[in-house]
């Protein structure tokens, strides 16, 4: 999540600065993510290609950060600790509908900047979400059981979406 914060910092530096001394930093940001977007493409990634490989991961913390690309990933932990999950310009699955939480309480930071982020969560679980959307979305529809779990979700969507779902739905 360090290396998001950081760009998304340098942005917002770069805006403030161009603005104070009057250089139209929005005039190279268009052109540079349309060099970024080339360049992928040329390089044969598989960031645009719609629809990725699920890939089974045993972490019990997740950490993943996307940009100009996706991601696919099942968890399959037995001492579930939670993680972040940030997709920018892209777009992720993560399923973590077969873990077993560490403790009581899982925590899980998730952002999407101009992209999407669907979180798959166990059916039995509760889902405490206190997301911020942007011109986005942050939607919780894993329902509200009763358990004795509970997954604290923190996060941002700008310009992007959060989707939040048990496995039946």
């Amino acid at each position: 999540m360090n290396n998001a914060k950081f760009i998304i910092g340098l942005f917002l530096i770069l805006l403030g600065v161009g603005s104070l001394t009057g250089y139209p930093v929005m005039h190279i940001f268009l052109p540079a993510v349309l060099i970024v977007i080339g360049l992928n493409m040329l390089s044969g990634r598989k960031a645009f290609s719609g629809s990725i490989e699920p890939s089974a991961v045993s972490q019990s913390e997740i950490k993943e950060l996307v940009i100009f690309s996706g991601f696919n990933k099942v968890v399959e932990s037995n001492e579930f600790a939670g993680g972040k999950v940030m997709a920018i310009f892209g777009g992720g699955d993560l399923d973590i509908s077969s873990v077993k939480p560490e403790s009581k309480t899982v925590e899980m930071e998730v952002g999407a900047i101009f992209g999407g982020v669907k979180l798959t969560v166990p059916k039995d679980w509760k889902v405490v979400s206190e997301g911020v959307a942007i011109l986005g979305g942050f939607d919780n529809k894993a329902g509200s059981s009763k358990s004795s779990t509970v997954l604290k979700i923190k996060g941002v969507a700008i310009f992007g979406g959060v989707e939040v779902i048990s496995k039946e739905s």
